[in-house]
């Protein structure tokens, strides 16, 4: 009887309410362990893989319950209760400040009726996270992690006109640290064995940060913020700015931008890409090709972004044109440095996944499974999800979800980059009823 009223109950969980949901829970989890392993975490990833899934076959486009201002009202607490980034206290002054303000200017988005009062109130929290970054940035010491190194190095060398790719960045970790992230061999006399790991459209957006402002995650702050207005505007309407918002405070937004992980470049290249679909549509399986070159796994989410057959060369010509001229400068150190080395990451059992969760126990999954697993999940998103832009977000979703819970990698920036793709779907959503406010009242989804 309480599987069949829970069952019940899930069929009255629309699928906007669902998509909310798995954004809320994939943002608690990796909020937890700042998207380590942990068993909590790995069971708020569950419930958001479950509630994506039911977002996608899902019919029933209702919003009939506050939940995206309950959830707005959960990240602004944890932002100002819980250590936003290792460089950065909760209880630093400028930052609380800051984050009050964004907090009202957010509310009052919520709150106001008028179309023009709102883009305001937008704008001031959009504003009110860049001042806040930029405080950041320039006010914390410099991350630790490797991933910022390479992309100052890879900056330096490509504006110095050398080859990112052929370059030897020097080991930022201690010789037990780097064997347990690289693996035996990769670290040689202080020196890596390879260049820049990821693809030249992430490398030529935040190179920008380096030649304006001398660190590379400037650029990594403009692409959060752009992010959101591109959201905000793909499809303008109270929902639209409130997944705008969703996606700019997710708590651990902080933690992402001082580590300088490239994926708030891929989450604007993204949400650029949904923008051109519902404003510009003829610009957008250009966008879309750009999109799946700016990071290696985003090839898996191809099927769902190109539905339509005749798409597919413009998408691979963008694609093509913004990674040729890096790549074949030297095609070896390229696919040394963003495929091979791929492949020989060691084993994390660190890793917010199931695989990690299993190793724990002795279990070892082969090496296959996650891309099996992955294409099966394309199958589903290709079978299942309508050719609607909020589906299709939602299947770009439930395919990296999939892929990243079942590898032997998976961090907070790679759920950041679900949390990314949740919100675009949020913002496309086409509400058929009213949402409601926090006070009850009823407005208007314009």
């Amino acid at each position: 009887m309480r599987i069949e009223g829970m069952m019940a109950y899930a069929r009255r969980v629309t699928a906007s309410e669902a998509t909310i949901a798995s954004l809320f829970f994939i943002s608690a989890a990796i909020q937890l362990q700042n998207g380590h392993l942990s068993r909590p975490a790995l069971a708020g990833v569950t419930v958001g893989l479950g509630c994506c899934a039911w977002g996608l076959v899902s019919d029933d486009r209702r919003l009939r319950w506050p939940l995206p201002y309950l959830v707005l009202g959960f990240e602004f607490l944890a932002l100002l209760f819980s250590r936003p980034s290792i460089g950065l206290a909760a209880d630093a002054a400028p930052f609380r400040v800051g984050i009050l303000f964004c907090a009202a200017a957010a509310f009052a988005v919520c709150a106001l009726e008028n179309p023009r009062w709102r883009q305001v109130a937008f704008g001031a929290a959009v504003a009110g996270m860049f001042a806040i970054g930029a405080w950041m940035l320039r006010t914390t010491p410099v991350p630790g992690i490797d991933v910022y190194n390479l992309h100052q190095e890879a900056s330096a060398a490509l504006f110095s006109g050398a080859n990112p790719y052929a370059i030897r960045p020097r080991d930022t970790y201690q010789p037990e640290d780097s064997r347990r992230v690289y693996g035996p061999g990769i670290s040689v006399n202080g020196r890596l064995t390879f260049g820049f790991p990821y693809p030249p459209v992430s490398l030529l957006i935040s190179s920008l940060g380096y030649l304006l402002a001398g660190d590379c995650r400037f650029a990594h702050l403009a692409a959060i913020c752009l992010a959101a207005l591109l959201l905000a505007y793909a499809r303008p309407g109270r929902l639209s700015f409130v997944a705008a918002l969703l996606f700019l405070f997710t708590p651990r937004v902080f933690f992402v931008l001082e580590q300088s992980w490239t994926e708030p470049v891929v989450v604007f290249l993204l949400a650029a890409t949904i923008f051109c679909r519902c404003r510009f549509p003829r610009a957008a399986p250009w966008a879309t090709g750009v999109l799946l070159a700016g990071k290696q796994y985003m090839i898996f989410t191809a099927p769902a972004l190109l539905k339509k057959w005749r798409d597919v060369p413009k998408a691979a010509i963008a694609g093509v044109l913004v990674t040729a001229p890096l790549a074949l400068w030297n095609l070896t150190e390229f696919f040394r440095s963003t495929v091979i080395v791929q492949f020989a990451q060691p084993f994390r059992l660190d890793a917010l996944s199931y695989m990690a969760q299993l190793g724990r126990y002795g279990i070892r999954i082969p090496g296959w499974v996650p891309f099996l697993l992955t294409a099966a999940a394309i199958v589903f998103v290709v079978r299942k999800a309508p050719a609607t832009t909020t589906a299709i977000c939602s299947a770009v979703a439930f395919v990296l979800i999939v892929f990243f819970v079942f590898n032997k990698n998976a961090f907070c920036n790679y759920y950041y980059l679900i949390i990314g793709a949740l919100a675009c779907a949020i913002a496309t959503a086409d509400v058929k009823t009213p949402v409601t406010t926090p006070q009850g009242s009823a407005l208007k989804v314009r």
